[in-house]
């Protein structure tokens, strides 16, 4: 079971590093985590080269909306270049970004003082998933201070 969460995981990872040399990995991280949320947990064909199907103008529209035009064409070139010809499985944003999303909540819970409930609410888990990604968030916090 790991071994196939571990594979969904790098097709966003793999978007995201590939988009990282024309663009920040901030920006591309963001756009990514926004497709995975809007269409997390299901299989779509993407096209070769054909811009103008259904489903990359939902993603275009998404993506316009999260990060900008350019960024939005970089994901998308980035997107058919690695996967174009394939039908994939766009991952759950939050079993993609576990990571991301557990530092954001170690950071909003210590330097924003965000009530656990309320990012219970903004991430759609439960106050003991929250709490478990605040540990692992410290956990990763706590290696990057210690590599300094």
């Amino acid at each position: 079971m790991s071994k196939i969460v571990n594979d969904v995981q790098n097709i966003a990872l793999d978007i995201v590093n590939a988009c990282c040399d024309v663009m920040d990995r901030e920006t591309a991280v963001k756009g990514v985590r926004k497709l995975c949320l809007y269409f997390g947990g299901a299989m779509y064909y993407i096209p070769v080269k054909k811009k103008d199907g259904k489903t990359l103008g939902e993603m275009y529209e998404i993506l316009r909306e999260a990060v900008g035009g350019r960024a939005t064409e970089i994901i998308i070139n980035k997107l058919m270049a690695l996967y174009g010809g394939f039908q994939i499985y766009i991952p759950i944003e939050k079993t993609a970004f576990r990571k991301v999303i557990a530092q954001e909540i170690y950071r909003r819970q210590t330097v924003e003082d965000v009530p656990m409930m309320e990012m219970c609410r903004d991430y759609n888990i439960s106050f003991t998933k929250v709490y478990q990604l605040w540990k692992e968030g410290r956990k990763i916090n706590l290696s990057k201070e210690i590599k300094k």
